[in-house]
């Protein structure tokens, strides 16, 4: 008998909608260009990290740490809340994104360079020693290049185009790792690693720049209004931000400022094999994002759609990568930076669950920006960086770099739940857990393999590494953890291609 009511909303997914053939096909690509780009820069990164340990020791790479967390903290905060603004004006539909990217990038480079060197001038008035509170100064121009490079990026993102950018970041990472190898055989010192760091950036800027005058012929413009279209909207997405590097990016300032050179150069090691990882997993939430933005307020079922095959397809990734690295943590630090870095292992596998969450959760606060729930998730910055910056202040003078990981976890932890629960009440439903549960179970299993039984072999532990996450492939596979909707979908296109 009829009720006379609507019909409910449709679950979180919806398995009848499909990813158009177009679309799922440049996105195809576009994964597989990323995840070329991306080990690449990977590889080139642990490996500059292999040179600069072992040339500069612990101490020495402390103090070269200290300068590019200190920057790095600077760098976003110059920010100001545009980014996001930026990623959901330029993918609307007949939007002028040569003005948009024109006015954008010199916000954005003026801003940054500003905060950047206010930065600088605070490194002089806290207790660093000279080589930190010089190296900030030669790191502005390579921080601001960052900054004005990844707003180019969202361009590439939103015509589903990732050479340019992969090209970029490809020859910054080569000059780096070039500049820092010379470096090593001619014996320079912190300082003219950081000068190369800094040359990398720029080298990665000046080439993303020249592709995406290809792609969209623009000019920097300085339109008052234009930037009060950026601006008042990204308001309450900048104190977002301060309050997110708060809890997630503070953590290598308090150690220099709480623990020796020495503590900060072991949790640096860790650190930057975690930023390797993030960068390899926010490909694909990277991707997602301008897909988001397009359906973000008029199509609510495939917003949730979409952001359920993101959350499915992290989950597989992410979950099997924090498996693997928490069970040969230690020998990836011997191969990356040698025994004098023994220390970072602990950190490592404590940030190696920080890097599944964090991947996760950026999907889920940048999904909330889309759909203008941003002020609401100011809320969960907050609750992120309260518990962050308490358990840094409790754990880093008893713990160490080990308490800095622990509360890293714990504010990255904070901030997913917090988006989780705000989406579903603004889209009408949870996220399916089934994936992720799944996910964790295989990873479970290959990790108790790694510890338990796979040591015994005596085979090397890249080998013993290689057959757990064969197992954790397999496993995921057989118990249905792989989103076989997004695969089909996927073929399809091909086929449809082909014929």
């Amino acid at each position: 008998m009829a009720s006379g009511r609507a019909p409910p909303d449709p679950p979180f997914v919806d398995t009848q909608i499909r990813i158009p053939v177009s679309l799922a096909r440049k996105l195809a690509v576009n994964v597989l260009v990323q995840a070329v780009g991306k080990i690449a820069i990977a590889a080139l990164s642990l490996g500059t990290i292999a040179i600069l340990t072992r040339h500069l020791g612990v101490d020495g790479f402390g103090e070269y740490r200290t300068v590019i967390g200190f920057m790095a903290f600077a760098q976003l905060f110059g920010n100001l809340g545009v980014h996001l603004v930026f990623v959901r004006n330029v993918s609307q539909p007949g939007a002028d994104q040569s003005s948009l990217l024109g006015n954008g990038l010199s916000l954005r480079l003026i801003g940054s360079t500003a905060v950047l060197l206010i930065a600088a001038g605070i490194a002089w008035l806290l207790p660093y020693t000279d080589a930190v509170k010089e190296g900030c100064l030669i790191a502005v121009a390579g921080m601001a290049a960052l900054g004005a490079h990844q707003m180019i990026v969202v361009v590439f993102q939103q015509h589903l185009k990732q050479t340019g950018p992969v090209v970029a970041e490809v020859l910054g990472a080569l000059v780096l790792f070039g500049g820092v190898l010379l470096g090593t055989y001619l014996g320079v010192s912190v300082l003219a690693m950081i000068t190369v760091t800094a040359l990398g950036s720029v080298v990665t800027l000046i080439v993303s720049w020249t592709l995406v005058k290809r792609l969209v012929p623009f000019r920097l413009r300085y339109e008052l209004a234009a930037w009060s279209a950026l601006l008042i909207p990204a308001i309450p997405l900048a104190l977002g931000d301060l309050l997110q590097l708060v809890s997630y990016r503070s953590d290598t300032i308090l150690l220099s400022l709480l623990q020796p050179a020495s503590v900060v150069g072991q949790y640096g090691v860790a650190s930057r094999v975690q930023d390797t990882l993030i960068g390899i997993s926010l490909m694909f939430s990277q991707l997602m994002i301008p897909v988001l933005a397009r359906y973000g307020t008029e199509d609510k079922v495939n917003f949730r759609l979409h952001l359920q095959r993101a959350l499915d397809v992290l989950s597989v990734g992410c979950v099997g990568a924090t498996a693997l690295i928490a069970a040969y943590a230690l020998p990836i630090v011997l191969l990356i930076a040698g025994r004098e870095f023994a220390d970072a292992a602990v950190p490592l596998q404590i940030l190696a669950a920080t890097m599944a969450v964090k991947s996760i959760a950026v999907v889920f606060w940048q999904g909330a920006a889309v759909i203008n729930e941003q002020k609401k998730m100011l809320w969960g910055f907050a609750l992120s960086a309260i518990l962050g910056l308490t358990s840094y202040l409790i754990l880093i003078p008893r713990l160490g770099a080990t308490g800095a990981a622990i509360s890293t976890l714990v504010g990255e932890t904070a901030l997913w739940i917090f988006a989780i629960v705000l989406l579903a009440r603004r889209t009408g439903g949870y996220p399916s857990p089934t994936i992720f549960i799944k996910s964790v179970i295989a990873g479970a299993i290959a990790l108790w393999l790694a510890w338990e039984v796979l040591p015994a072999t005596g085979l090397y532990w890249m080998i013993q590494g290689a057959i757990a996450g064969t197992v954790y492939v397999g496993i995921v596979v057989a118990i249905g953890a792989v989103p076989i909707s997004l695969i089909r979908e996927l073929l399809l296109a091909r086929k449809a291609k082909q014929s």
